[in-house]
């Protein structure tokens, strides 16, 4: 082999070797950027604020400064209106049964594909916030399964972790603790009725043993529901997104956006926790052993606060029972506020209240929820204690079983 010939390969070796170390080079220099973007982001996360978050969002929306609430001296040249002639009427409502284009609907293929889609585009986009099209999938996995008793009926409890894919963030962790209890007994399919919980609430019934007291000495409504051959989840909310400004980097909210903080259009933490319940929901329909046809939804002071969203947001709910509930005294965001979610709940809907009910007052608070429940006339009822933020036990089961037996059929 001539000179030149050995020059031209040992040339040839030596670019290739170059470009091998470039490319080392540029990997290397990717890393360690990808390294310092998510340090970054991990450093943004982890020290974010209620304060921050908020300050974030009205910067997006272009807001300067909030607009004092009306004063409560009528004297004040922003005294609250009382006069019902001076309320907004809302009577510029858009027509429900004409597209945007002006063009009516005449048909139930028109309204389910073409006037339902943009109601739900504007109702995602100015009032609930958006789901995000790449939330990670989540894998239920049993943690543990032992047999016990719930008061003297024997009783199959499992400890359940649904674990989202963090891949693409896996600085952030999303682990939804949920405890699914059936009857030992069951002969056949079990319906299911899901309650929400936290760990802040449970760490403070277990630190204050008096708070039990409030709940009488009638048995405790779990433990009828087994005896009656149901079976019930705890969801817990808390492991599916933190309820504050600050915990928005974090939790399933936190994870799509890979730790950076929100933007206007994107979801709250109620709207991820209806997304939490719809993944409980999706355990539910993949297991033979539970009756997918009888999903409850039962919720107590708070937790019925929220039947004004869950069942709104997911229709596999097939009745529900609202314990304690009504509307709330503050004005909420749009996101949350239950007046936009209320005409939403279309399935039969039970409300439970005290008459002297400090937190839910009647007129203020209890009939304007039952007002504006979507449920139909023959679909809906409240019943009326003569007691306090309390229901007696007893009562609270018989009626919530009756409910459950009347629209979703006693159980087999």
């Amino acid at each position: 082999m001539n000179s030149p010939t050995r020059s031209k390969k040992a040339l040839s070796r030596i670019a290739a070797l170059t470009t091998f170390a470039l490319l080392v080079c540029l990997t290397t220099m990717c890393q360690m950027i990808v390294c310092q973007t998510i340090a970054a982001q991990q450093s943004t996360s982890a020290n974010w604020t209620a304060e921050q978050d908020h300050q974030k969002m009205m910067d997006q929306l272009g807001i300067k400064a909030l607009r004092p609430g009306p004063s409560g001296n009528e004297n004040d040249p922003n005294h609250a209106n009382y006069d019902e002639a001076k309320a907004n009427p809302y009577g510029d409502l858009p027509d429900a049964l004409a597209l945007k284009n002006g063009q009516k609907v005449t048909s139930a293929n028109e309204w389910w594909n073409q006037r339902r889609p943009e109601i739900v585009e504007e109702f995602e986009r100015e009032v609930v916030g958006r789901i995000p099209p790449d939330v990670p999938k989540v894998t239920w996995d049993v943690k543990s399964t032992a047999d016990s008793k719930t008061g003297v009926f024997p009783v199959i409890q499992k400890q359940l972790v649904g674990h989202v894919d963090n891949s693409a963030c896996p600085s952030i962790h999303v682990d939804i603790e949920m405890t699914l209890v059936t009857p030992g007994n069951a002969k056949g399919p079990v319906p299911v009725m899901i309650m929400f919980t936290s760990a802040t609430t449970q760490k403070f019934i277990a630190s204050h043993p008096e708070s039990r007291k409030m709940m009488g000495s009638d048995p405790p409504s779990t433990e009828q529901l087994i005896a009656n051959g149901w079976g019930y989840a705890l969801l817990d909310t808390s492991s599916i997104q933190a309820d504050n400004g600050a915990g928005l980097t974090q939790g399933i909210i936190g994870l799509t956006n890979k730790g950076q903080p929100r933007k206007a259009e994107d979801w709250g933490a109620l709207r991820a926790w209806g997304w939490g319940a719809s993944r409980a929901l999706d355990y539910v329909d993949s297991r033979p052993d539970l009756d997918h046809e009888k999903i409850g939804y039962y919720g107590y002071s708070w937790g019925a606060v929220m039947g004004a969203i869950i069942p709104a947001i997911d229709p596999r709910f097939k009745a529900n029972v609202l314990a304690l509930g009504g509307m709330e005294y503050s004005k909420s965001l749009p996101e949350v506020d239950k007046i936009n979610f209320l005409p939403h709940v279309k399935q039969p809907t039970l409300m439970l209240n005290g008459h002297y009910d400090f937190f839910f007052p009647v007129d203020s608070t209890q009939i304007p929820f039952y007002n504006l429940l979507g449920s139909k006339k023959d679909q809906k009822k409240r019943i009326q204690y003569e007691t306090g933020h309390n229901i007696p036990r007893n009562e609270l089961i018989k009626e919530m079983l009756n409910w459950y037996d009347l629209w979703l059929g006693p159980v087999q």
